[in-house]
């Protein structure tokens, strides 16, 4: 991937709270003795995360462990603190971020990345090849064959060739399809929108617990309501190798599962300190 204007953001601010009492956030807990951090940006392709123009995480609990750790990348980040971690959902890290590129007036197309998501290269691929182009102002990576369960983020969406999406949300959508696995690319137009129905939520506490999700469900129903073209369109995963850490089952689960996975050395993410 050559170099771009585009913007990598990662949220990072949650404690997770099912994983039990914990030292450091989700981002840097060891899968198979390395970082979750360390296996998620190794297992972007070849040449992804050095042509970003900028990198971004939003940190909250334990923010000082992140600050430490991006010192020693090979690629800077910038930490950007979420004060409100306590107090919202990741709804507001995002609002964090965008408000940043904004007020820095970036204009290019953002990436956006859970911190809790593991992935083997080859299901993020599709996101990063010469032959990807986005399909609307907002493109998330979903897997068709997933098990929707209950705590799924679901996307419903129409059998076109857009896979225009017509729902996202745990709950309420009627026909899901699959599953928000937690990336996403926005054009400037689309994470520019996004940041307009963020700001909506700020001061009315039945927002407060809302996911980013939600606001890009309120941009849905915008649209439908106007009777204009949806902004949202969905990018398969080409396999189900990937997993979201939530709870000590899922912890296990990873560790597992990267065993049977390849992946590059360690010097592809963190800086030659010898």
């Amino acid at each position: 991937m050559a170099a771009t204007d585009e913007t990598l953001i990662v949220l990072a601010a949650g404690r997770g709270s099912r994983l039990g009492p914990m030292a450091v956030p989700k981002w840097l807990l060891p899968i198979w003795g390395r970082s979750l951090a360390e296996r998620q940006l190794s297992a972007l392709p070849e040449g992804v995360l050095p042509g970003f123009a900028h990198r971004i995480v939003v940190t909250g609990f334990a923010s000082e462990t992140i600050e430490a750790f991006v010192k020693d990348l090979a690629t800077p980040f910038r930490v950007l603190l979420n004060e409100r971690w306590r107090d919202f959902n990741n709804w507001y890290s995002l609002l964090v971020a965008l408000d940043y590129l904004d007020a820095c007036r970036l204009d290019g197309d953002v990436v956006l990345l859970n911190s809790d998501l593991i992935f083997d290269t080859s299901v993020v691929a599709g996101f990063f090849g010469d032959n990807y182009h986005l399909r609307g102002d907002i493109d998330i990576l979903v897997d068709f064959d997933a098990h929707l369960t209950a705590e799924a983020m679901k996307v419903s969406c129409e059998a076109n060739e857009r896979r225009s999406v017509t729902g996202i949300g745990k709950t309420g959508l009627r026909r899901p399809l699959g599953e928000d696995i937690g990336m996403w690319r926005l054009t400037s137009a689309g994470w520019r929108r996004l940041l307009g129905a963020l700001h909506k939520f700020l001061g009315r506490p039945e927002c407060e617990q809302f996911w980013y999700q939600s606001g890009l469900s309120a941009l849905i129903e915008e649209d439908r309501l106007a009777g204009r073209p949806g902004l949202v369109s969905a990018t398969p995963t080409r396999l189900s190798a990937w997993i979201e850490i939530d709870d000590q089952r899922d912890l296990r689960l990873a560790d597992r599962l990267v065993r049977s996975w390849t992946w590059p050395d360690a010097s592809v993410v963190c800086a030659d300190t010898t």
